[in-house]
């Protein structure tokens, strides 16, 4: 068992991909991680948390304060993680520090429409990465204001309800323009 990549994929995000399925316990045990920001090691569990993705191969290490362009951030070691076939340890991983850039925004990747009750639906996006509910949408060139943004570590989704009534147009079968901003 082995990592097979640690890379900061969003401010408050670092994506850990191991080569085989680990077991959750270990995967989210936040001691089994040591991080650093600017050179400044971070505390387990007050810091960051880990979460396991579906995928069992892939932990997402939440940081608890997001990294911001040009901070250095390393992913000192990885240990004590074990794969849940043979239930053997990881190799012990340790990577060098690194800049943390964020120039590229998320990207929607579907958007789908759901009724939420007899007056509203509810328009969900998904995205490649985190959002923040400073993002605005527009559908068919009409603005439905700031989105509230998914809170699950790995999930990328972000939603938006629309009043049936006051955009009927917008709920309609179809084809539709959806724009983030």
């Amino acid at each position: 068992l082995v990592v097979a990549s640690a890379e900061a994929i969003n401010p408050k995000e670092i994506k850990v991909v191991f080569n085989k399925e680990v077991t959750k316990e270990t995967a989210e045990a936040a001691a089994n991680y040591s991080i650093a920001v600017n050179n400044a090691d971070l505390t387990a569990t007050t810091h960051y948390t880990v979460s396991l993705q579906e995928d069992k191969k892939t932990a997402i290490i939440t940081l608890q304060t997001a990294l911001v362009a040009n901070q250095t951030y390393q992913v000192k070691k990885i240990e004590n993680v074990i794969d849940s076939v043979n239930f053997l340890k990881q190799v012990k991983y340790e990577s060098d520090a690194k800049i943390f850039t964020n120039s590229v925004g998320p990207k929607l990747l579907k958007a789908e429409l759901s009724p939420k009750n007899s007056t509203t639906s509810t328009l969900t996006l998904t995205f490649d990465k985190h959002v923040t509910n400073a993002t605005t949408v527009k559908v068919d060139g009409i603005s439905l204001g700031a989105v509230t943004p998914g809170t699950d570590p790995g999930r990328y989704t972000a939603t938006v309800d629309i009043t049936t009534a006051t955009y009927p147009t917008l709920v309609a079968n179809g084809i539709h323009t959806v724009v983030v901003d």
